[in-house]
């Protein structure tokens, strides 16, 4: 159950993108004296919080030079692991889209009646880049699993998410398919989306070594081959050259063949 407590108005929030508050709101609470509740997590090291909802009441409580304003401590058990998850994440290059959107919702799910736009504040980040984080937790399995594995990225999945997508899953899976098999850029997509040719369509793939030089036809290879297939489920060839190098081709006809060939090759 949580509990209502009182804190110092002398202290700072977490988030660093503070937005001021508007000066009919601090002249509002200058007069009343009172402010609805905002939402912290207590307990942190040297007696500090941390402000999970009510940034901009903060704000005007500050300005507005109130000693002390109201607040609802979170004691979710799982508030403190999911935050320090986020922190990891939004502090990392190159983080992975999916686990920080998973991460994002983590915290969501701990706070009562959090809103995006309070995890956004909790992150520092615009609005809408949390937005279409969480956006991509809504999309097919199949996908998700590929931004989670690298073929996609962020950018990739923030267009995969959009409405227009969302809401024919067909075209949504097709255009996935498309979009990795001929190396899009998230530009080309976008085109795609809207049915018009890219501006700057990807440039032709330039003939490997292995398909400029001779194959070798072995019965062992075309065995192995055929090994793979049954297997996998998914008709499979293998290219190989005299010299000993080559490559191995799996052919696929839809997004969920794709996802099904992804679990012979675990990650996690």
């Amino acid at each position: 159950m949580q509990s209502v407590f009182q804190f110092s108005g002398g202290g700072k929030p977490s988030n660093r993108k503070a937005r001021a508050p508007s000066a009919s709101r601090i002249r509002v609470i200058r007069l009343t004296g009172t402010v609805k509740p905002v939402v912290v997590q207590g307990g942190l090291e040297n007696g500090r919080f941390r402000l999970l909802q009510g940034r901009v009441r903060w704000q005007a409580a500050i300005a507005a030079k109130l000693p002390r304003i109201p607040a609802i401590e979170c004691k979710h058990p799982g508030l403190a692991p999911a935050l320090h998850r986020l922190d990891e994440l939004v502090a990392q290059d190159g983080r992975n889209p999916i686990h920080t959107a998973e991460a994002l919702r983590d915290v969501q799910n701990c706070i009562p009646n959090c809103t995006r736009s309070d995890l956004a504040d909790i992150c520092g980040w615009p609005l809408n880049t949390v937005v279409h984080h969480l956006q991509l937790l809504e999309l097919p399995e199949a996908i998700g699993r590929l931004l989670k594995l690298g073929r996609l990225s962020f950018g990739h999945g923030k267009v995969l998410s959009g409405k227009k997508l969302r809401q024919d899953s067909a075209r949504q899976a097709a255009l996935t398919v498309q979009a990795i098999k001929e190396k899009w850029s998230v530009r080309d997509l976008e085109a795609a989306i809207k049915g018009s040719p890219s501006t700057s369509p990807p440039a032709p793939a330039k003939p490997t070594s292995t398909e400029s030089a001779a194959l070798v036809r072995d019965p062992n290879i075309q065995r192995l081959a055929n090994v793979l297939t049954d297997a996998t489920g998914m008709p499979t060839t293998i290219e190989h050259r005299a010299d000993g190098q080559g490559r191995v081709v799996f052919s696929y006809h839809s997004l969920d063949e794709m996802d099904n060939l992804l679990r012979f090759f675990p990650t996690e």
